[in-house]
């Protein structure tokens, strides 16, 4: 099933109302009622459409998500040492192993690539 903004399903449940209420009235022909029913069943079938690509969120440590940010913000391959260099640690950058786990849970994501020696690069 599709992704669909609020305001658009809202519109359409009160344009469906709105039609099912007109086709209640007795002075509407059988053409007018066909139409809105193939409107009704085109607005359905749009709705049923896959919108958006499905999305798999995964939840990051902050020092991952620290890294995939000087990842992709430096000119890859970035080198180890440019990562904890980086100015985006503030004050005190993390100890040399939390940096290597944060890389390792960025790998085993597929989130990155790449190793110490060549340095790393963001994937797709």
């Amino acid at each position: 099933m599709g992704i669909v903004p609020d305001s658009i399903h809202a519109e359409y449940q009160e344009y469906r109302e709105r039609c099912l209420e007109v086709a209640d009235a007795p002075q509407n022909s059988i053409k007018t009622l066909i139409q809105q029913d193939d409107t009704i069943q085109q607005l359905e079938r749009f709705l049923a459409l896959p919108s958006a690509e499905p999305v798999n969120v995964t939840s990051l440590s902050i020092i991952a998500s620290t890294i995939l940010e000087i990842i992709k913000s430096g000119n890859p391959p970035v080198k180890f040492d440019a990562i904890r260099k980086s100015r985006k640690w503030g004050e005190e950058p993390p100890v040399t192993s939390t940096i290597k786990a944060g890389i390792s849970e960025l790998i085993s994501l597929k989130l990155i690539d790449g190793d110490n020696e060549n340095g790393y690069v963001p994937t797709a």
